[in-house]
């Protein structure tokens, strides 16, 4: 990766893909720290990042009641549905 400006780590944008981290199932309420060491043989401190994993959706389920006029009666249905999560930088 290449920085825009040497001196400043947001211009440093790094991607970190495997099969593994593809398929693992964040929760929510998750931590996530990140430690970036500047330069190997430097004496440099590190940069330190904190994340915290935050539901998309309010509730785990969809719900719809429909009327069958035939049978003049009300169904409840459920869907449950597995929560996405964003990832929040901790201030």
């Amino acid at each position: 990766m290449k920085r825009v400006t040497e001196d400043d780590v947001s211009t440093y944008r790094v991607v970190y893909t495997s099969e593994e981290a593809r398929r693992h199932e964040w929760q929510p309420g998750a931590a996530i720290q990140l430690d970036i060491q500047p330069k190997a043989d430097a004496d440099l401190p590190a940069y330190h990042f904190e994340y915290t994993t935050e539901g998309t959706k309010k509730a785990w389920y969809d719900y719809l009641k429909v009327w069958d006029g035939h049978k003049n009666n009300w169904y409840d249905y459920a869907k449950v549905w597995e929560n996405s999560v964003v990832f929040e930088q901790v201030k």
